[in-house]
């Protein structure tokens, strides 16, 4: 993926990078390897909307232990690692 920032006219180039998950102002889990589109003038970052989902579909289950309570710690998630598991289920279901 490269392509013109919509804000500041920079390139946005491929890259994996480390993503905060936020439900509301509660931090649910900091993903890594995660593949976007980051800006190299204004860091923007740019998610394709599988990349999106499957992130929600992961961090869903921390999500509704929120009705728990609060947590103090957040899980640090190896996106790409998670990412295949994700795909081969969704193989297997279609």
């Amino acid at each position: 993926m490269k392509f013109t920032c919509d804000f500041c006219e920079g390139t946005v180039r491929t890259e994996l990078a480390r993503r905060e998950y936020r439900w509301g102002d509660q931090l649910i889990a900091t993903f890594v390897g995660v593949p976007c589109g980051i800006c190299d003038r204004c860091g923007e970052h740019y998610f394709d909307s599988d990349v999106a989902r499957e992130m929600d579909l992961l961090a869903q289950p921390l999500v509704l232990q929120l009705d728990d309570g609060p947590s103090t710690d957040a899980p640090l998630i190896d996106y790409s690692a998670h990412r295949h598991a994700l795909q081969a289920a969704s193989a297997h279901t279609a």
